[in-house]
């Protein structure tokens, strides 16, 4: 919840007048994004993990992009997004707050981001994290848009 500041979108999807049905889509999208990010880090971390470190090495560099994330998204990705924010802004999300939850399940992608980008461990290479965002989802892209994507 930390590092994609779940809180406080919460907090905002409950302070808008929106019908209830609305609020808990909101909420129920960040709980899917919570999900996934908590397996990736059980998967994908060492264990135990140190929550306070992992926090400290992945809020950052995930809050900096996560308002980036529709204009990083390419393509099908991109265009459910835009769906997905004028649906709820039709009906009555403000735009910021649609725009954010329309993005939030593509938000897991950034831990990977900052995985690649900035590896743990003071001897190696760092990358910048912008860069590698916008190559991540570009090629998440070209992966939907390839023929094989039909297939399976």
């Amino acid at each position: 919840t930390a590092v994609f500041e779940l809180p406080a979108l919460w907090a905002a999807a409950r302070s808008v007048e929106v019908p209830i049905a609305v609020a808990d889509r909101i909420i129920l999208d960040s709980r899917r994004l919570l999900d996934r990010a908590s397996r990736w880090f059980l998967t994908h971390r060492p264990r135990p993990p140190s929550v306070t470190e992992e926090i400290t090495r992945f809020a950052p560099p995930v809050r900096r992009l996560a308002p980036r994330l529709p204009e990083l998204l390419r393509g099908r990705e991109a265009q459910e997004v835009v769906d997905r924010a004028g649906e709820l802004a039709g009906r009555g999300v403000p735009a910021a707050l649609a725009l954010r939850s329309a993005a939030l399940l593509h938000g897991v992608g950034l831990l990977d981001v900052v995985e690649v980008a900035e590896p743990a461990g003071r001897d190696r290479a760092r990358l910048p994290v912008e860069e590698v965002a916008e190559l991540y989802y570009a090629l998440s892209e070209r992966r939907w848009s390839s023929p094989a994507a039909g297939a399976g």
